[in-house]
Order: C-alpha cells, then sequence, then structure tokens
C-alpha cells in the first residue's frame, strides 16, 4: 500500500484505488502521512479538522474516523490496520516504509542530489533532482481540506520543491546546459514572477550564450515588477550581477568574464562546495562588511590570519550569514571553496580525520585513503596543508563542537580564509570572533516582507512590528511565522500576533516542518550541569528586565562566587547576554530572544513532574521546590 501526498491525497493497494472519499477521513489520513512514523496527539487532529470549536463529540467521532481508515487497511490483510494505524497515548501514528510514502522517497533523492552536487558529481545530482521532482503529481494535497497545520506542511513541501528545482537548474549550469535553459527559465519567471533566483538564473544563461543584452533586459524586467509589487530593488547579489554584465565583453563561445558565469563553472580540480546563498539574505550589511574586510584585507598581501569565528545562540542565523559572507568573498579566493558541516550540535559531531580524507578527496587523488591504515590523522592534515600551500582557498566550517575539532583543518597558509560557526565555542587561535546579534526592526520586517509580501507589511505595520518582536527578531522564528502566514493568506497579522501573545508555548507555535527551535534550544541545555539547569529554570521567575549576580543570590540560595560561575556560564552557552552598562559597573544580564520562554518551558517541566530526574536542586542550594517555587 502507498501512501501519497505530492499531489491529490491517494492512497494506492497495486492497481486499486483506496483513497476515502470521506474529506476529514482525509484530512486525518494526510496528517498522519506527513507526519510519517510520528506520533500526531489527538488534540492535533481535533484542532485539524474542527479548528477552534470542535463539537463535544470531537473525540467519539474521531474513533470512528480510526476505525473506518483502520478497515481500508484491513483489505491487504486482516488485522493489518491496527498493526499500520497504531494508537500512541494520546494520539496516533501511520507506520510506513521509505517505498510507502512518496515524501520519504522525494527527501531521499533530494538528499542524494545534495550530497552528489557538494562533491562536484553534477550528472549524478541532475538524475537525483529529476528522480525527486518527478514524484510531484501536482500541488500538494490539493484534494485535502487543509487546516493550519496541514497547510503549513504544504507551504514547507512546495519551498522544498522549489529549492530542489533551484539546485537542479544550478546542476544544469554547472554541466553547460545553457541554451537549453533557457526557455524553461523563461516559463518559470513567468510563472514566479517575483521569484528572484529564477531571474538571476536566467540572466547567467544568456550571458553564458552571448546574449547580454537580453540579459540585461531581464534584470530591468524584475526591477519593475519588485518596485511596483513590494517597493524594493533586486538584491545585492543581483545587481551585481547587471554590473558584471555591463562591465563584461563577449569571448570565443559566447561566454563571459563575468565573476558569475565563472563561479558556476570551476576550472577543473577546483572545488566549488559552498552551499547556495540565500537570495533573500536580508540586514547585517555592517556587520557582513567588517567580516569581509577581515577575510579580504585592503592590503592583499597581508600575512595576518583570515579568520572569522561566528558564534551566537539558537535560531539567529549563524550559518546562513557564514554562506552568505562565503559568496561574498570567494571571487578572492579563485583556488576553491570547501565547506563542512562539523554537526557539533548533534549527539555525535564528526570526526576531523573523517572531513581531512573528505577534503583531500575533493582536491584530488589522495596519496593514501581511509582503506590505508597507515595514513593517520597527523599525516592527513599534512597532505591538507600541503595542498593548501601555494593555493588561496575559503574553508567554511559550520557548527564546531571544539577548538580540538577545528584546529586539524586549519590550512595553514595565510592567504587561505577561515569561517567557522559554533554556538558553543566563542573563540579559536588566531580567529577574529563575531557574535551574531537577533535582527534589527527594520531588518526583521525585510525579511517578514520576502516571505508574506510588503503589502501585508504596510497594511498592518504595527502587528507586523509586534510578530517580529515576538518572534525574538530571529531570522529562523521569523522564517517559521512567515511560512504560517504565507500558508494563510486571509489570516490578518494583527490575529496572527494576538495568537502568539497569547500561546502558552510560543518556542511550539514558531516552529513548523524543518523549523523547530526547541530542538536547537534543548542541544545546548543538555550540555550545561544539573546545577546550571536549575539555576536557568529559576531565572525564568525574574521575567523581561535586567538583573546583577547580586540580585539573585537570595533566589538561587547560592553562595555569591557560585551564582557568578553560574552566570557565566550561561552567557557562554547563549542563554543570558550581557545587558549593556557603563565601565565600572557591575554588569547586567538579561535573556535574549526567546530563550526566557525555553527557559519557562523547563521550569514547567519540572513543576509538573515531567522531568523528575532534574526536579531536585543541587548540593549547597537552597531547595525551592513546592510553594516556594511557585511564590
Amino acid at each position: 500500500m502507498e501512501y501519497r501526498v505530492l499531489g491529490p491525497l491517494e492512497v494506492i493497494d497495486g492497481q486499486r484505488d483506496l483513497t476515502p472519499g470521506a474529506a476529514k477521513q482525509c484530512v486525518i489520513l494526510a496528517l498522519l502521512a506527513l507526519r510519517k512514523n510520528r506520533t500526531v496527539q489527538t488534540a492535533a487532529i481535533i484542532d485539524e479538522l474542527w479548528g477552534e470549536r470542535p463539537p463535544d463529540t470531537a473525540h467519539a467521532t474521531l474513533q470512528t474516523y480510526i476505525y473506518k481508515l483502520r478497515k481500508m487497511i484491513d483489505t491487504c490483510g486482516p488485522g493489518e490496520g491496527r498493526k499500520i494505524l497504531l494508537n500512541k497515548g494520546y494520539g496516533y501514528q501511520l507506520t510506513v516504509h521509505g517505498w510507502q510514502n512518496d515524501l520519504v522517497r522525494f527527501e531521499k533523492f533530494e538528499e542524494e542530489g545534495r550530497q552528489a552536487m557538494k562533491a562536484s558529481r553534477y550528472e549524478q545530482a541532475q538524475k537525483a533532482f529529476n528522480q525527486a521532482l518527478a514524484l510531484f503529481r501536482g500541488p500538494v494535497l490539493a484534494n485535502v481540506p487543509a487546516g493550519n497545520r496541514i497547510a503549513a506542511e504544504v507551504a514547507r513541501l512546495e519551498e522544498r520543491r522549489m529549492r530542489t528545482l533551484e539546485m537542479r537548474l544550478d546542476v544544469d549550469l554547472e554541466l553547460g546546459n545553457h541554451h537549453a535553459l533557457i526557455s524553461e527559465l523563461k516559463a518559470l519567471i513567468m510563472t514566479y514572477p517575483m521569484n528572484e533566483a529564477f531571474y538571476g538564473r536566467l540572466m547567467t544563461a544568456l550571458a553564458a550564450c552571448g546574449r547580454s543584452n537580453e540579459a540585461l533586459d531581464v534584470y530591468g524586467q524584475l526591477r519593475i515588477v519588485l518596485k511596483e509589487e513590494l517597493g524594493i530593488d533586486p538584491s545585492p547579489e543581483l545587481r551585481a550581477l547587471h554590473r558584471e554584465i555591463l562591465a563584461s565583453h563577449p569571448v570565443p563561445g559566447g561566454r563571459l568574464r563575468t565573476a558569475a558565469v565563472t563561479a558556476v563553472e570551476p576550472p577543473l580540480g577546483c572545488p566549488a562546495q559552498l552551499p547556495p546563498d540565500h537570495l533573500d539574505f536580508t540586514g547585517r550589511e555592517e556587520l557582513v562588511h567588517d567580516l569581509g574586510q577581515r577575510l579580504v584585507p585592503p592590503d592583499r598581501h597581508s600575512a595576518a590570519n583570515r579568520i572569522v569565528s561566528l558564534t551566537g545562540m539558537p535560531g539567529v542565523g549563524k550559518t546562513t550569514l557564514a554562506v552568505h559572507l562565503a559568496h561574498r568573498v570567494r571571487k578572492w579566493f579563485p583556488d576553491g571553496q570547501l565547506f563542512a558541516d562539523l554537526r557539533g550540535t548533534d549527539s555525535v559531531s564528526v570526526e576531523p580525520y573523517e572531513l581531512l580524507l573528505g577534503f583531500l578527496r575533493e582536491v584530488g587523488p589522495v596519496p593514501g585513503d581511509a582503506a590505508n591504515p597507515n595514513l593517520d590523522l597527523a599525516q592527513a592534515g599534512r597532505l591538507f596543508r600541503a595542498w593548501c600551500a601555494e593555493r588561496r582557498v575559503l574553508i567554511v566550517l559550520d557548527d564546531a563542537a571544539s577548538a580540538w575539532q577545528v584546529e586539524p583543518l586549519m590550512p595553514g597558509n595565510p592567504r587561505c580564509g577561515v569561517i567557522v560557526t559554533s554556538r558553543f565555542v566563542h573563540g579559536f587561535p588566531g580567529a577574529h570572533t563575531a557574535q551574531v546579534p537577533p535582527m534589527q526592526v527594520r531588518e526583521s520586517l525585510r525579511l517578514l516582507a520576502s516571505l508574506i509580501g510588503r503589502r501585508r507589511i504596510d497594511s498592518e505595520t504595527d502587528a507586523a512590528v509586534e510578530t517580529v518582536r515576538l518572534a525574538g527578531h530571529l531570522p529562523l522564528a521569523i522564517r517559521a511565522a512567515g511560512t504560517r502566514l504565507a500558508a494563510a493568506p486571509s489570516l490578518a497579522l494583527s490575529r496572527f500576533a494576538r495568537q502568539l501573545a497569547a500561546a502558552s508555548e510560543r518556542l511550539g507555535e514558531l516552529s513548523t516542518g524543518d523549523i523547530d527551535l526547541r530542538t536547537r534550544y534543548d542541544t545546548s541545555y543538555e550540555r550545561l550541569e544539573e546545577r546550571e539547569k536549575w539555576a536557568f529554570r529559576l531565572l525564568s521567575l525574574v521575567g523581561d528586565r535586567t538583573f546583577a549576580s547580586g540580585d539573585i543570590v537570595e533566589l538561587l540560595g547560592c553562595p555569591p562566587l557560585m551564582v557568578e560561575m553560574v552566570l557565566a556560564r550561561l552567557v557562554e552557552y547563549h542563554f543570558l547576554t550581557l545587558a549593556d552598562t557603563r565601565d565600572g559597573q557591575v554588569p547586567h544580564y538579561t535573556f535574549p530572544g526567546l530563550t526566557r520562554f525555553y527557559a519557562e518551558e523547563q521550569l514547567a517541566k519540572v513543576a509538573t513532574g515531567d522531568d523528575l530526574r532534574t526536579s531536585r536542586p543541587p548540593v549547597g542550594a537552597r531547595d525551592l521546590t513546592g510553594s516556594d517555587l511557585v511564590r
């Protein structure tokens, strides 16, 4: 039995179409298929079926629908319904294997394409992306009445479909299929008249075919559309491409001497592993300029280290900034760009040895590989530094867990550039460290406008300002809010802001699809010691106000020195931030972004007994459970 969601909902058993005819059964089945092999709470299903005013008989009616869906599954074999559609406590789970769900197959092909693209295996990437896109049979779940949850999932899947298409277009550009792409890209910009990514690729394809005048006309068309519809100019990347085409001259073969065209057709053996830049990247101009000066100093022959380290709280956009910065400066590193995800926030981070071997395979034949037991970490490091010695390479190391993980990957050549992001490490030897702050109000509004359109922002400016404030001015949270608002174009921003303000779990409201803020906070929280977790939870009682260490000694019941040590640790992990204070004043602290709401959630867990393992304060601290905790 197959459960298809990438198009109209379909349940197919061999040649039989078993798709339910009842709309509400389709809603339940679609929600369970989208959350494949994960439990969906009963309350969430009821909310999706009936919204804010479910009938008194909602639970009984839902059980009837579940019974009918199980009977449908039983056509595959007696008793299969209860084995596949499981009752899990206060929810239900649909158990499916990869071949049974087109969404699982799509994710598999998409990931294969990404990995092949990173490894410059472009024919393989093209095949995988085409297989992924072929699974879409039309608009996602077009025959299912969508509530808030399904609408958000549909928006997420359509965005992933678009992103996969963009990557496939990039692969075709890498393969030199410029002529074949022109007609497809022209059709795409007619369908998506405000998608800058398609305009940029069309300009690149036309320029590569020697049709510079047409490429300039495409830019003019985009500029008019954006000005009329959103009141904004094209992105800096598109403006730079426009200038390069204006200044370029044709060469034999119809190609242009432009940075844009050169970037998509790297020379043989030149690694080009950077992920695609976000065309809707917003703000951070001053920070990007300063970091760019560090990586590419005015004195190009300077022997100073060109290493920058980005740190900041979960959801603040460190990786997005690093990738954008790398694209800004990559033309100064003509011998290639290497990218590695160090997975520092995963339960098990990547070993430097594995990363070095990956780099060595990317840049050419490795004299000794993983199969050679004589090639150890030190030898791999020497081989990599030897390759970098006469080259100018840009290396992006994302999500580092510690300095030991990064040091073996350093090139040793001061002409090479390195960008490191880490949530836990505030500095690396020889690096310039920059803490990435939340966005400014105007930057937050620009990002939200890129997701839902300038008209909605202009019609409810105050509500838009309140929405981004409630999102903590964090790019990831704003993207989640924008995804939900884009999926519900008739939802007023003022109503959405009220719902967000009244939500008991704001982090949950600002999570959708792959955007999960709470999980990102969890990875940092689990690294704290029990004493630090306990103090962090209690500090949520302080609220939004700033405080000094002396103000909370009584609350925590610890000696002042221990309080200061705990506060320093929480600052290090971005659970607290130092407020601006004048020289000589006592340091004051406050909660950044949405951190206080996460602290409140953890405190509520302990208060309700959901996390008994950490409910007791550590030895040496006053017992603030029971009535003291409530007070």
